[in-house]
Parts: structure tokens; C-alpha cells; sequence
């Protein structure tokens, strides 16, 4: 199957506006002249995420899209603005919202000869939206910055028949929700009708170490209820929540603070 290389138009969410910012490498070198930027937080495209600096790479039409590269901000004096860990979701419809993974980006060297780092991979699947949610960056200044992202699109289009069961599996996915995110004690994992094919909850950091590990029972996963997890003992940090299941799993991302 064919592939191309994208260089997507950026939508940023900035002062709590749309934009829409070009990233370009001038001069054939790796130093850009215009860099996505973004100094205050605002309202996530996901609403299950908090106010924070994100970028949305947005589609006219569903995109079969596999790999990426990224490219960190790598002007001179401005590495330490460049992102360092990445929460990716992604949407299938443009509507709903599946979370991929935690991803560390590589701080940039500020070199000419910089040239990027391997980015996510979302394993062929056919895409409407994708959603970079900036968790931490370099330093403690408040500005963060990405000078480039590119995707790799098949060009041979999935069946319709493909991208609709696809779908349908992502919008039963959709109704997991936890809460609060952030959390400093309780975490309460809503299992809505998807709870039916999952009977194992897991709680790991971004290393993989396990903190903890549930089984769900019949009569909870039918009723569709709230679990309660007490956090309180975790150390501060990123955590991913994964409901499993025989044929696959659900994930989502929240911090202990």
C-alpha cells in the first residue's frame, strides 16, 4: 500500500481562540521561522481533558494514517520551550475521542542538523481528527512550542464497511469516563455499556510499573456502575487506566497530583 508524507495546517488552540499557523523549515536548514506557540491555556477539543495547551490536526476526510515524525522547537534559546510529553488522542468520526497513549518527545539540540524524533504510531487507522494534548515541557516557563509534525498517509482508502464497524466499536469505547482528572485521592471510573467486554481494570505509570490491578465482576460490568480507586498513595505523575478485555483495550490518561 502506498504512502505519503503530510505536512499538516496547524489548528492550535491559543488565548482561547482558533488559529490556524503553517510550521516551515526556512533556508533549507532545521531552524523555523514560525513554530506553533501557545503561552496560556485553554479549553481541550476533549472535554474529558483539562484547559492546557493542544494542537488539533484536523482532515476534510477520514485518513488511513500510520506513522509520525516530530519535530521538537529547535531555534537557538527556545529548545527548552519544546514539548516533552504528549498525551495523544484521535478521532475516527471527528466527534468522539480515543486516547492512543503518553508519548516523551526528545528535547531538540538547537543544531542544523536536527532532524526530528520518530513520533506516535496509530497503526493504520483511518482518521478524521488528531489531538496533541501538551502534559509537561522543558522548563518552567509558561510558553511551550512545536515547530513540526508530519503523518504517514496510506493512499489506498479503508472499506466503507471497515471504517463503520471501526466506528461503531469507538462510540460504545466513548462512554468510559473518569473523574476528577486531576486527582489527589478518589478516582472514579464510570463504565458505561462497554464494561460488558472488559473484566480487568489496571492502573501503570509511563514506565509500565503496575500500581494497581482489578478484576470486574459480572453483575458490575451488567449494571454499568462507578468504580472507586483510591490514589492517594500513588506518587505525582502520569498514569494510564486500561480496561481489558479478550480482544482488546481501553485507555485513558490521568494525573496524580
Amino acid at each position: 500500500m502506498r504512502l505519503f508524507h503530510f505536512l499538516l495546517v496547524i489548528n492550535f488552540g491559543l488565548f482561547f481562540t482558533w488559529h490556524v499557523l503553517q510550521a516551515q523549515c526556512i533556508n533549507d536548514s532545521n531552524f523555523w521561522s514560525e513554530s506553533w506557540t501557545s503561552c496560556t491555556a485553554s479549553p481541550n477539543p476533549n472535554i474529558a481533558n483539562e484547559d492546557s495547551h493542544w494542537i488539533l490536526y484536523e482532515f476534510s476526510e477520514a485518513q488511513i494514517i500510520g506513522g509520525s515524525h516530530i519535530w521538537n522547537s529547535n531555534n537557538v534559546g527556545e529548545s527548552q520551550m519544546g514539548v516533552k510529553t504528549l498525551l495523544v488522542d484521535f478521532s475516527r468520526d471527528g466527534e468522539s475521542w480515543e486516547t492512543l497513549g503518553i508519548f516523551e518527545v526528545e528535547q531538540a539540540n538547537e543544531l542544523e542538523s536536527y532532524q526530528g524524533v520518530v513520533g506516535p504510531d496509530f497503526g493504520a487507522k483511518s482518521i478524521k481528527k488528531i489531538l496533541f494534548t501538551v502534559l509537561e515541557s522543558y522548563s518552567s516557563n509558561p510558553c511551550v512550542s512545536l515547530a513540526e509534525v508530519r503523518f504517514d498517509i496510506e493512499a489506498e482508502e479503508a472499506e466503507e464497511s471497515e471504517i463503520e464497524t471501526a466506528l461503531s466499536e469507538l462510540i460504545n469505547k466513548a462512554e468510559l469516563s473518569i473523574y476528577p482528572n486531576p486527582t489527589s485521592n478518589e478516582l472514579f471510573v464510570n463504565l458505561g455499556r462497554e464494561s460488558l467486554d472488559y473484566s480487568l481494570l489496571e492502573i501503570a505509570d509511563l514506565q509500565g510499573k503496575l500500581f494497581y490491578s482489578q478484576s470486574i465482576a459480572k453483575e458490575v460490568r451488567v449494571s454499568g456502575t462507578s468504580l472507586s480507586i483510591y490514589c492517594r498513595d500513588f506518587p505525582d505523575g502520569f498514569y494510564l487506566l486500561r480496561m481489558i478485555g479478550q480482544k482488546d483495550q481501553v485507555v485513558r490518561a490521568f494525573l496524580k497530583q
